[in-house]
């Protein structure tokens, strides 16, 4: 049997893989208002060209998404994903937002962490002075040791 996946049919002068179009048919049955489209070169925006694709609002003519050609048969699954009638995208948002703040203040943590045991340990010290790498820390200051 042949596969016809990568068999390219004719749209006018242009050529369109059998894939994409099965895409867009499935795009078409799941979403009543949304379309896979290919722009042609002249309609493109300046600094858009590696993504001739796009998913089209039919209801508001507003392009949702531009993917380049290797990324299209990943359009189905990223509308799932991103469908707000199924889940809840702004929790999904605020929780994305919330462990990449926690992230960064876990790597703050970790690069300052040497640092502020060391700081701890002098301040909760009964002693006058500490030696730490090669250093002397007292009232008076921080002198090197030689």
């Amino acid at each position: 049997m042949v596969n016809l996946n990568s068999a390219h049919l004719m749209d006018g002068q242009h050529v369109l893989s059998q894939e994409h179009l099965n895409v867009a048919q499935d795009i078409a049955d799941r979403y009543e208002n949304l379309r896979l489209i290919w722009i042609p070169p002249a309609d493109r925006i300046p600094g858009t060209d590696d993504n001739p694709f796009g998913i089209l609002d039919i209801r508001t003519q507003i392009i949702v998404k531009r993917v380049p050609e290797k990324y299209v048969v990943l359009l189905p699954r990223w509308l799932y994903e991103n469908d707000s009638q199924r889940v809840d995208t702004l929790k999904l948002f605020q929780d994305a937002q919330a462990k990449a703040k926690l992230d960064r203040e876990n790597a703050i943590h970790e690069a300052q962490g040497p640092k502020l045991e060391v700081t701890h340990s002098i301040l909760k010290s009964n002693l006058h002075t500490y030696k730490h790498d090669g250093f002397r820390i007292s009232d008076s200051g921080i002198e090197k040791i030689n």
